[in-house]
Formats: structure tokens, C-alpha cells, sequence
């Protein structure tokens, strides 16, 4: 669901109220990293990443839960290097997103 999307059908009173709530989303990404960044093992890092994927997508925001997934799925293969790209991509995009 695309952010264009995630407004669709909804009244003016609904979609401030979204926005609000995609707002206090962006807020809390800081505190998403650090989830990430300080995982102690990788049932940790599944479970941040998961998170992550679910509720970017429930906001609207597509592309960052989408590269969620893609760590996850680096994870899955077990591919430490893809991982890795993976998650310096996702910084990055919760990076923009905050800016």
C-alpha cells in the first residue's frame, strides 16, 4: 500500500488523524534503529526487522518496509554480506524519512 493509498477513502478528519499517527511513526524510527543496531542475537534482529516491515507498510510507507523484508529475507539465506547491504540501506531510508 502506497501512501497515496493509505489515504484513500478516508475522510478529511481520518486522514489527519493518519497522518498524525504516520508522523509519530517517523518519531519513533530512532528507537527502531537502535533495536536493529543493538540486536544481542538473531531471533533479536528477526523479530526488530519484522516489526519494522509491518508497521512501515500499515503507515504507508512502502519502500522501507519492503527493505525490511529484504534484510529479513538476506537473513533467511543466511547471506551475512546481503544482510549487511541490506540494513545500511534500511538506515539510510529511515534516514531520509526523518529528514
Amino acid at each position: 500500500m502506497g501512501v497515496a493509498s493509505s489515504f484513500e477513502g478516508l475522510d478529511g478528519a481520518a486522514a489527519a488523524q493518519f497522518e498524525t499517527l504516520r508522523r509519530q511513526f517517523v518519531i519513533g524510527l530512532p528507537r527502531r534503529q537502535h533495536e536493529i543496531e543493538a540486536a544481542p542475537d538473531a531471533t533479536a534482529l528477526h523479530g526488530a526487522l519484522h516489526r519494522l516491515a509491518g508497521a512501515a507498510g500499515s503507515y504507508g510507507y512502502t519502500a522501507l518496509g519492503q527493505m525490511a523484508r529484504t534484510a529479513l529475507r538476506a537473513m533467511k539465506a543466511g547471506k551475512p554480506a546481503d544482510l549487511a547491504a541490506s540494513l545500511r540501506r534500511l538506515q539510510q531510508e529511515m534516514d531520509v524519512l526523518r529528514s
